[in-house]
């Protein structure tokens, strides 16, 4: 079985245009972002123990922190109007996140449970930037104002 999840393995996730906001910071921290996301799968392929996998997700959490608060705050200073739909967007990942972390914590870095919670947060990630943060930037350079 873990041979036919190996072969599921996602690919590395890779920035390419699409992905492009049109604000150099928050695409920066969207390169960061899909890098620490990359780093979980990565470490887990490398037979990393479980401590090693929660220290590299603690990590993406903080990321995570740090890079919807910088978006959350120019919301608020431009008062976009769709911030509280943004928000709850960025909630529900952070609650993906808490989640994947506790699953671990409890049962281990199975390589199933890093494979589909990865690509699920990754599959969300990627449709978040291309429809909610492309909006977001959209609105914030009309606004005159940057993350």
């Amino acid at each position: 079985m873990h041979e036919s999840l190996r072969e599921r393995r996602m690919t590395k996730v890779r920035w390419t245009e699409d992905l492009a906001t049109g604000d150099a910071t928050i695409d920066e921290q969207h390169r960061e972002l899909l890098r620490r996301m990359d780093d979980v799968l990565s470490a887990n392929d490398a037979g990393n123990r479980k401590d090693r996998i929660i220290q590299i997700l603690n990590y993406l959490e903080q990321y995570v922190e740090f890079h919807f608060d910088s978006e959350e705050a120019a919301m608020k200073r431009s008062r976009y109007p769709q911030a509280k739909d943004h928000m709850q967007q960025h909630e529900m990942f952070r609650w993906k996140l808490r989640e994947l972390l506790g699953e671990v914590g409890r049962s281990g870095a199975e390589l199933g449970l890093i494979i589909s919670t990865n690509r699920l947060m990754i599959d969300w990630l990627l449709n978040h930037i291309r429809k909610s943060d492309v909006e977001l930037a959209r609105f914030l350079k009309v606004a005159g104002e940057r993350v």
